[in-house]
């Protein structure tokens, strides 16, 4: 006869094992994301080789002082600081999201909403027609004379294509289907849902700027406010997306937004959002640093001692300067596309999953 209590036990030791291989990876990723600009130095011709790698042991140096360290090699030192954090954070987040998450619907809403990605292509492809011809426009309008409020005015048309967005990603008959089509079209939420989101981003503007305002003159408060305007804007955000997918009236507004404060339904939000930002920061946080660092710190004054000793600069350097410059100026962009789309898509997919759910 099998033990219940051995089952139970041989699962949980399985998730924690699980946890911390995860964990470990991320810890792996951090420290080979750091220590990739300087396996790359370590490759160029003496004597700017030497002093590359001693300007990038400033860091590990540092960090060694800060934590009172000795003994280790500085690139170490560094590399085993980005594992440990990298780890230690990954399971906080795989805890936090365990609480959250506990029928894994975010998982499977998140899996759901990165198969929409053909129809983001599409939209973002729009988007680049719409930008390009509204400068077009712009420059015609500059070298006929015309004054240059007009050509300013003419970047403002691709605006209302951008809000358009929640209206390919939030259409109900969409998000309730097992597998999103290639291409759809937008859905109009009517009128009432419209003003209630302007309204809700409105006061979610000033909530910002009041946590702004709280933190320049007590910057102690800056992580609790932090915390607490992220549960403000998930709890708008579960008013605002429960209204998209009713398609709510006038005279339903207030019952369905007070609906959407339902613990069962804030979960669901909270834990899309905590994995989808846990998995961004995890996997996009240690790269990013490593090239801002590379790209503010370590490469100029390393191309600076090669133009001192008269030495080329490898090609190999150049691409790579090129690649951080490209990154450092332009993530944003992707991610503010990507988080939008991919978060509200599996925000939607997640809630509509407990609409008929009874209250807990």
């Amino acid at each position: 006869m099998t033990d219940p209590d051995a089952i139970q036990s041989r699962s949980s030791s399985w998730r924690v094992g699980r946890s911390a291989a995860w964990a470990a990876l991320a810890g792996a990723w951090a420290a080979l994301c750091l220590s990739l600009p300087r396996l790359g130095y370590a490759l160029l011709d003496e004597p700017v080789r030497s002093q590359a790698l001693a300007l990038m042991d400033m860091t590990g140096l540092a960090l060694a002082r800060h934590l009172s360290l000795s003994g280790l090699a500085p690139w170490l030192t560094l590399a085993l600081t980005a594992f440990i954090a990298a780890g230690v954070l990954a399971l906080v987040w795989q805890l936090v999201l365990r609480w959250l998450d506990r029928d894994m619907s975010a998982r499977a809403a998140l899996r759901w909403s990165l198969r929409t990605l053909p129809m983001l292509v599409l939209w973002s492809i729009g988007l680049v027609v719409v930008l390009g011809t509204a400068a077009l426009v712009s420059d015609h309008l500059l070298l006929e004379g015309l004054p240059s409020g007009y050509a300013w005015s003419v970047m403002l048309l691709p605006l209302p294509y951008l809000l358009s967005l929640p209206l390919f990603c939030l259409r109900r008959e969409l998000v309730g289907r097992a597998s999103p089509p290639l291409v759809w079209r937008p859905g109009w939420p009517g009128w009432p849902v419209i003003a209630t989101t302007v309204a809700i981003c409105f006061l979610t503007v000033m909530a910002m700027h009041a946590e702004a305002a709280l933190v320049s003159a007590l910057p102690a408060l800056a992580w609790p406010a932090a915390v607490a305007d992220w549960l403000l804007q998930s709890v708008l955000l579960t008013i605002v997306l429960l209204l998209w997918l009713r398609r709510s009236r006038w005279r339903r507004l207030p019952a369905d937004a007070g609906d959407a404060l339902r613990w069962i339904r804030l979960r669901r939000t909270l834990a899309v959002q905590w994995l989808g930002y846990g998995l961004i920061f995890l996997l996009l946080a240690p790269p990013l640093l490593a090239i801002a660092l590379d790209a503010t710190s370590f490469m100029p004054t390393i191309a600076s001692i090669s133009d001192t000793h008269q030495l080329a600069r490898p090609s190999a350097l150049t691409i790579w300067a090129g690649f951080a410059d490209w990154v450092t100026q332009y993530w944003w962009v992707v991610l503010g596309l990507l988080i939008p789309w991919f978060g509200l898509s599996a925000c939607a997919r997640s809630l509509l999953q407990v609409e008929d759910a009874p209250a807990e």
